[in-house]
């Protein structure tokens, strides 16, 4: 059981907001607009930036644990991955006798 909780809590860890939050289209198309009228490319650069450094972590994690990071297998986590840790969670509490509401 303790091979189990290690192996959840490691995944989950792994596991960023930006891989499993739905777009907020709305909130993009705001920006993009914002983006027009200002002429201001810093917030495209700050994004691109952010990207350019999450798959940069990316590719040190795999290289770190000679594996693909995401319980996928593809590359990052997504909702579904973080659905099965939730179902192995509620495995391993029951297992452990305790009542825990993962809701």
């Amino acid at each position: 059981m303790i091979v189990e909780a290690r192996d959840i809590t490691s995944l989950l860890a792994n596991i960023r907001f930006t891989d499993i939050a739905p777009r907020d289209i709305e909130a993009e198309e705001h920006a993009r607009q914002h983006l027009e009228v200002d002429d201001n490319e810093m917030e495209v650069n700050e994004v691109a930036e952010k990207r350019k450094m999450e798959e940069l972590e990316d590719m040190l994690a795999q290289l770190t644990s000679g594996t693909i990071t995401g319980p996928n297998q593809s590359g990052r986590s997504t909702i579904e991955d973080v659905r099965l840790l939730k179902g192995r969670l509620e495995t391993l509490t029951r297992g452990l006798g305790l009542s825990v509401n993962l809701s």
